[in-house]
């Protein structure tokens, strides 16, 4: 997946692509397509992303982005915080996480058990509706989170909402 959406997000990367290679992320592209457009979610469903710093300044700056490539979401919010926080926290020390609120009938393509994880369809365009810091959270779920943690520390939630 990190193949196609470099592709799909950076222009340098496809001027850079040899033929063969565009072909074969094309037709990538083209199969990720089809199977989203075949999974659409029963219920709502809250979905967790976790990114850099960085970016999170550019959505809280123009409170709306276009998501050229597929965003990898998860319902477990323990596995989003740990990859943002092990990973993307920003100058401030903030575990920055996307909150995305899907419906019943929006797409969303299941991948895995292992970090339930969810595809959200490729030039997804979201409008930022709040921004929540909080220094300390205690999770409550109806499941058992894959990383349990008493506390989770330092997270700025960025709520954002499909512009449809």
């Amino acid at each position: 997946a990190s193949v196609i959406n470099s592709y799909l997000r950076d222009p340098e990367v496809r001027k850079n692509t040899n033929a063969s290679e565009k072909a074969r992320i094309e037709g990538l592209i083209s199969s990720m397509d089809y199977a989203e457009s075949k999974s659409r979610l029963v219920n709502q469903a809250v979905l967790f992303r976790g990114i850099g710093g960085a970016f999170a300044d550019q959505i809280r700056a123009q409170a709306r982005y276009t998501e050229p490539g597929y965003a990898s979401t998860s319902y477990d919010f323990s596995v989003t915080y740990r990859y943002a926080s092990q990973y993307q926290r920003d100058s401030e020390g903030y575990a920055n996480i996307l909150v995305l609120q899907r419906d019943g009938g929006d797409y969303a393509l299941f991948v895995d058990e292992r970090e339930r994880e969810l595809i959200i369809p490729k030039g997804t365009t979201w409008d930022l509706v709040k921004e929540v810091k909080a220094e300390k959270i205690v999770l409550r779920a109806s499941f058992r989170p894959i990383y349990p943690e008493k506390t989770y520390t330092k997270v700025r939630f960025l709520y954002i909402k499909e512009s449809k």
